[in-house]
């Protein structure tokens, strides 16, 4: 499989300013993860991830179709 890189263009556009006047620029791919995510672990096939969710809502885990992008919360 061969990775693509970002432009700079294209990390820019996802630049987010926080409260205390900083700015993150992340890289990569980016999908809703819920309120403060602490732990991912990648199923042995690398198809499947597991995401918890710790924050101050309903506590879960997200699982994720790594290929497909495509997240189940339980």
């Amino acid at each position: 499989m061969q990775l693509q890189a970002q432009t700079l263009n294209e990390i820019e556009k996802n630049r987010v300013s926080l409260p205390n006047g900083w700015q993150l620029t992340p890289v990569g791919k980016m999908l809703p993860a819920g309120d403060l995510p602490l732990n991912i672990i990648i199923s042995p096939s690398k198809k499947m991830a597991a995401i918890t969710n710790n924050g101050q809502s309903d506590q879960s885990i997200q699982l994720v179709d790594i290929k497909k992008r495509i997240c189940n919360r339980y």
